[in-house]
């Protein structure tokens, strides 16, 4: 579904999915034979209009939309200095597992806010967490080596890995 034509168009567009939790209920003892109809859902879909276009009619959010994506184009265009796109049928001849020739090693964001403090005061947080699920792991994995019952507690909001460690 593209939202473009929902927003110039102001329409309403109605599509299935597949409720995916229904029908593994439905199947899931062996029955093989299930009308899609007991877990295919139908919705509706219609875009609310930014709040500064609500009072314009369609038309004219229609040209706000594609004054818009004018100005996304061109700011792509000149970020690429002009050159064009790799076209279908390049993109499609690539291979899945095809890597750059020379990746960028920048570290990987972790948080992110407009507000330094505040992603400052998030990556704190998220490093206190890290460490604090390693401080466990590692108890975990310590306590496995030597036979011994784990004597550590995970922190809050994590998961406890999936290796083997003893109960008794």
């Amino acid at each position: 579904v593209s939202s473009i034509e929902l927003a110039r168009s102001g329409q309403v567009r109605t599509v299935e999915v597949v409720n995916r939790t229904k029908k593994h209920e439905l199947t899931r003892h062996g029955r093989r034979a299930v009308d899609p109809s007991q877990y295919t859902e139908t919705h509706e879909l219609k875009l609310t209009p930014p709040p500064m276009w609500i009072e314009l009619p369609q038309e004219e959010q229609a040209a706000k939309v594609d004054e818009h994506i004018a100005l996304a184009e061109k700011f792509f265009r000149e970020q690429r200095e002009n050159r064009p796109c790799l076209g279908m049928d390049l993109v499609l001849a690539q291979s899945f597992t095809d890597r750059p020739s020379e990746p960028s090693r920048r570290p990987r964001i972790k948080v992110f806010s407009l507000d330094k403090a505040k992603a400052e005061e998030l990556l704190d947080s998220y490093k206190r967490h890290v460490g604090g699920y390693r401080e466990v792991y590692y108890g975990f994995v310590n306590a496995a080596q030597a036979g011994k019952r784990p004597t550590v507690e995970w922190p809050r909001g994590s998961y406890p890995p999936s290796c083997a460690v003893p109960i008794g």
